[in-house]
């Protein structure tokens, strides 16, 4: 099983290459939990991951455990029968700015932190979902980038977990009409948490067994830092009023000399961001860009936004490069001067910066950024070079009808623009 820390008390970093390291990491340290454990999520379902973990949180409640969960309205997608079984083992679990709760303004606000803190000593941070596609399971699945961090930085993790926790933003699932009426549309023999949820037999699902790898996996994607090393950067807001994530994070771009590389998803980016990596370039510094190719994004319409930006960045000096692999890209990351790393749940885009609750690690070690960089890298051998003419030609294997989807999004993108 992949090791989370060597130490609860010390400070170690240790990117999760694969999909079965992102679960068998997860799995260790809720077993590994001996006071706490705080879950905020951005989407989970009730398919066979997240029901795994959930059953295994049932289990430590009832050891004693104090267990909190938070996740989104808008992608909280559990079922009622689920709910009160996790309420009866005695995990409490809020929903962030539920649906139909009679506060238009909030709809379109989300809390899209991925985050994991047990005993305030470890935690997991990074783009991944609670879903079976974002573990590689199910017909579709998803490139993600997550680590396990140990250290004095969990404890402030722990206290963004409570800021959340303690607001009126979050309501308990009583107060959730959407969940309540989706509780006649299932049976709930089939979303009754039990022991049955086996995580042994869960992990043998993975073709990719690493039991016998952990030494390797440790020495190739992991490393010590200094506490100075590390800042979690998020909205002390949770309006985000003051806009100071989105400030930093342009801030980490003006502050480039040599060399920016920038892996989204979703690239609708805001005009302030366009405007920055204008400045770079401008300066002399490199600018690469990875996100997903028409084939492989899975929001067609934040594809188009991003296509209609296309020939601007590219004047402007941008690399770019699509994502060509099986999969849908679904890692969020920065790397600056190959000195430091940013990586989370951001996407760069005009929604982190003013709508969602986002949640980020800043990394100055170099031998964290080193390991960052090389999973970018991994990705960018999987990617196609965009140039003019590429964007005329949209990929044809991406199928007519995403090309017919795209021509019509593209119309609508400057309207939608900051909502993507």
């Amino acid at each position: 099983m992949v090791c989370v820390a060597s130490s609860a008390l010390a400070n170690e970093f240790v990117l999760l290459s694969n999909h079965r390291d992102a679960l068998e990491a997860r799995l260790s340290m809720l077993r590994l939990a001996e006071a706490e454990i705080a879950l905020a999520v951005y989407d989970m379902d009730a398919s066979t991951v997240p029901m795994t973990l959930l059953s295994l949180l049932n289990e430590r409640a009832r050891q004693g455990i104090k267990v909190r969960v938070i996740i989104d309205g808008f992608l909280s997608r559990l079922p009622l029968e689920t709910h009160r079984s996790l309420a009866d083992a005695g995990v409490e679990v809020k929903i962030f700015h539920p649906l139909f709760k009679g506060q238009p303004g909030s709809l379109n606000r989300r809390m899209h932190s991925k985050l994991m803190v047990v005993d305030r000593k470890m935690m997991i941070i990074g783009s991944r979902n609670l879903t079976d596609p974002h573990f590689g399971l199910g017909e579709s699945s998803y490139v993600n980038c997550d680590a396990v961090i140990s250290g004095a930085s969990c404890d402030e993790a722990a206290r963004y977990f409570d800021s959340i926790w303690a607001s009126s933003k979050v309501s308990t699932v009583d107060n959730c009409l959407a969940i309540r009426e989706r509780a006649a549309k299932l049976n709930a023999s089939d979303v009754k948490l039990d022991n049955s949820m086996n995580a042994e037999r869960l992990l043998s699902r993975f073709e990719n067994r690493v039991d016998d790898q952990v030494g390797t996996v440790q020495r190739t994607n992991s490393c010590s830092f200094c506490p100075d090393e590390l800042c979690l950067l998020y909205d002390p807001s949770l309006e985000k009023s003051d806009g100071l994530m989105a400030k930093k994070i342009i801030s980490l771009v003006d502050s480039a000399k040599n060399s920016i590389v920038i892996e989204s998803p979703y690239p609708a980016f805001s005009d302030k961001f366009v405007d920055a990596l204008d400045r770079a370039t401008c300066r002399g510094v490199s600018v690469a860009l990875l996100t997903n190719s028409l084939r492989t994004t899975d929001q067609v319409i934040v594809y188009a936004a991003y296509q209609n930006q296309k020939r601007s960045l590219l004047k402007r000096g941008v690399k770019l490069l699509e994502y060509s692999g099986s999969d849908h890209l679904h890692a969020k990351g920065m790397v600056i001067d190959d000195e430091l790393a940013v990586f989370g749940s951001y996407n760069f885009d005009a929604r982190a910066e003013g709508l969602n609750l986002e949640l980020c690690m800043v990394m100055s070690n170099t031998r964290a950024t080193a390991i960052i960089s090389q999973s970018m890298l991994n990705r960018h051998a999987e990617s196609i070079l965009v140039d003019q003419h590429w964007i005329i030609d949209v990929q044809r294997d991406s199928g007519a009808k995403r090309r017919s989807q795209l021509r019509a999004y593209q119309l609508m993108a400057p309207l939608l623009r900051p909502l993507l």
